[in-house]
């Protein structure tokens, strides 16, 4: 299985518009956030860029998340959320961010966010400067992992917010679970769509 960076691309900017968005009203009561799902090319082809939150932040502590975080007032819409949110957190600016399309937004199960996902590729050179206060560590995980189903698992896990049913999965010592791994999936089902695969 290989993925060529240049054709996801294109083929992502295809097929997002397209994806059956199923919008429905925010819920009552659901705090407004956004995030970035970021893809990259590296000597080992297409990957993902992922996060690790500290212990200092106030949701999601210690997690692997995506890049993001809540909407503000001055924001431009909820892609400008998750441009101004990655640039705070990884040092990242928005002119090497490529947006490609958007997914449809969902709710965390046990924090009270309503999440809209931007996809978006990230331009090179990058030299990236974490948050300490927020932002642990990045990492990537090769988009061909997250596309091998017997990479996943549904079953109990145990965090330090309760033990949860959820598909997740494990790679070099990382636990995604939660939304993010929900994201991956919804990813996952898009590049199937687009038979990206070849």
């Amino acid at each position: 299985m290989e993925l060529d960076f240049n054709d996801l691309e294109k083929r992502l900017i295809a097929i997002l518009p397209k994806v059956e968005r199923r919008y429905r009203p925010e819920p009552h009561g659901l705090i407004r956030a956004a995030v970035l799902l970021p893809l990259l090319e590296s000597s080992r082809g297409v990957e993902i860029l992922l996060t690790r939150r500290t212990n200092e932040v106030k949701s999601h502590r210690g997690q692997v998340s995506f890049p993001g975080g809540t909407v503000s007032p001055a924001d431009e819409g909820v892609i400008d959320t998750a441009l101004r949110e990655t640039e705070e957190e990884i040092g990242l600016s928005r002119s090497q961010i490529k947006i490609l399309g958007t997914l449809p937004p969902i709710s965390t199960v046990s924090t009270g966010y309503f999440v809209y996902p931007s996809v978006a590729t990230l331009l090179p050179p990058l030299n990236f400067k974490l948050n300490t206060r927020e932002v642990k560590e990045i990492f990537t995980v090769p988009v061909e992992f997250i596309l091998s189903e017997q990479n996943w698992r549904l079953d109990p896990v145990e965090t330090q917010d309760g033990t949860f049913t959820t598909f997740y999965f494990r790679y070099q010592g990382y636990l995604v679970w939660g939304m993010t791994a929900r994201l991956l999936r919804k990813f996952k089902e898009i590049v199937a769509i687009c038979n990206l695969t070849r």
